[in-house]
């Protein structure tokens, strides 16, 4: 249908009026998508010039970038991705919400490419892992012969065991992949819930560096309080070529309905990403689509501890520049 430009003017006008049921037709029932901040980094690939003009910031929107955002964080979660460029864009190939196991709509894990044995020989390499220890670890982590976790998680961090997740030691590089953590705040200056995805040294946390969000995070565990209840900066702050998310001046909200308020909003928040969380795609194999193969269980591996450090040693950390991209939406 052609029209003017007066009359799509005025399209415009009366779609932003809304509807009433009884005078519209059926729609697609859709609510809106939390809106998406991300902490803006130059490119590794950037040259002098490009790093010269670039200037840091939270993207906001495409028309919008804010210097600093006084904010509740209402939700945090840790978190894996694993994204590869296919057309020219980044498409997400297997993730985890929780940093230790495989997002349930991911059909084939790379962790289940980790047999039995594989695995054995990971967890050889840790002190204090016996030939007992090694099988009962095997037998936990392991579903028909195959890898069935990303990491383990200890009381210092993440223990990748997911070769994609893994140091590769002839490349001497991390595994493609990362670490990050889901942050979901409400900003206070624009009444909005928004969500971000960190990486790199946001979320670092061990002896060389500990970043703003992990401090953060921690002091709530010492004072047993809840996020939800304190208002925070957030604000980038630069640590060599890269910038990280900085989280300053946490302020307990005084008034009591709008602790409330926050509450009610982060369980809301909290419930929304857990049922997206676990979401998985249609059964393939319903009628007329055959069975799935099913696999066949392997014998136990042999084990012979070769042990070489402790599994605090191959805690992961997360440094490096905050480069993941921005494709994924939890609506």
């Amino acid at each position: 249908m052609g029209l003017s430009e007066a009359e799509k003017a005025a399209l415009r006008e009366i779609q932003s009026e809304g509807t009433e049921s009884q005078f519209t037709g059926r729609t697609k029932l859709e609510r809106p998508k939390t809106p998406f901040y991300k902490l803006l980094n130059c490119s590794p690939k950037a040259t002098d010039k490009e790093r010269a003009a670039f200037k840091p910031g939270i993207r906001i929107s495409e028309d919008c970038i804010a210097q600093s955002i006084r904010a509740v964080i209402l939700y945090t979660s840790d978190g894996r991705k694993l994204a590869k460029k296919v057309g020219g864009k980044f498409a997400t190939t297997c993730c985890s919400y929780d940093g230790e196991s495989p997002a349930p709509k991911i059909a084939a894990p790379e962790c289940n490419k980790l047999t039995s044995e594989g695995l054995v020989n990971i967890l050889s390499k840790f002190k204090g892992y016996d030939k007992a220890k090694i099988e009962a670890k095997v037998a936990e982590l392991t579903e028909d012969n195959a890898l069935a976790f990303c990491s383990i998680k200890t009381a210092n961090g993440f223990i990748p065991m997911c070769p994609k997740a893994r140091w590769n030691e002839d490349a001497g590089t991390s595994g493609p992949c990362k670490p990050l953590v889901h942050l979901f705040g409400f900003d206070i200056e624009r009444q909005t819930v928004f969500k971000m995805e960190l990486a790199g040294r946001s979320i670092a946390s061990d002896k060389r560096f500990t970043s703003p969000l992990a401090l953060y995070r921690k002091w709530l565990g010492q004072k047993r309080v809840n996020c939800y209840a304190f208002t925070v900066e957030l604000s980038p702050a630069k640590d060599g070529a890269f910038y990280h998310l900085n989280v300053e001046n946490y302020t307990p909200i005084v008034d009591a309905e709008e602790r409330a308020r926050m509450k009610a909003m982060a369980h809301e928040t909290y419930e929304r990403f857990q049922r997206n969380a676990s979401w998985t795609p249609s059964k393939q194999n319903e009628e007329g689509a055959g069975e799935a193969p099913q696999k066949t269980a392997a014998p136990a591996p042999k084990v012979t501890p070769k042990a070489t450090g402790r599994e605090d040693d191959y805690v992961e950390t997360a440094l490096g520049e905050d480069d993941l991209p921005d494709d994924v939406s939890f609506d």
